[in-house]
């Protein structure tokens, strides 16, 4: 940091462009759809700090989200609780416009047996309670795995 810049504050740093040029062909892209833009930045932040070699964009209006969805995105990480298109809506739309539903993951603050019960198994990779440290544990090991597919 120069003499003339100030520290930015934790809200600035997680609004900042995340790191990596994923256009280069390096390493694991990651799209994270969520309305709440601070935890999805945040999320982002911590996936991107424990995965050398995942990038992560992050895209706050669903709808934003369609136009990128053809981008070659080898995890699609979507809200289910969105105000203008909820998750499984997007989800829905993502599957018909080519992502395999392995590359989707389901992101909620409900309990993950509501999640189980609203989704059958094979619609998505994962539904992930945001709220639940097992199940956070659960996106880390198919991040972990990603990282190991990309850097083989």
């Amino acid at each position: 940091m120069g003499p003339s810049q100030t520290p930015l504050s934790t809200q600035e740093k997680l609004r900042a462009p995340l790191s990596g040029d994923t256009s280069k062909g390096m390493g694991a892209k990651v799209l994270i759809v969520d309305d709440d833009e601070l935890y999805a930045r945040a999320l982002a932040a911590r996936i991107e700090g424990s995965h050398a070699s995942v990038r992560c964009d992050v895209i706050s209006a669903p709808f934003q989200a369609i136009k990128a969805l053809p981008g070659g995105w080898d995890l699609f990480i979507v809200d289910l609780e969105m105000p203008e298109l909820d998750g499984r809506k997007l989800r829905d739309l993502a599957v018909k416009m080519g992502v395999p539903p392995k590359r989707i993951v389901i992101n909620s603050s409900h309990d993950a047996d509501h999640l189980h019960e609203t989704f059958n198994m094979g619609e998505c990779l994962a539904v992930i309670s945001k709220i639940d440290p097992n199940q956070q544990a659960v996106l880390e090991m198919i991040l972990d795995n990603l990282e190991r597919r990309v850097q083989d």
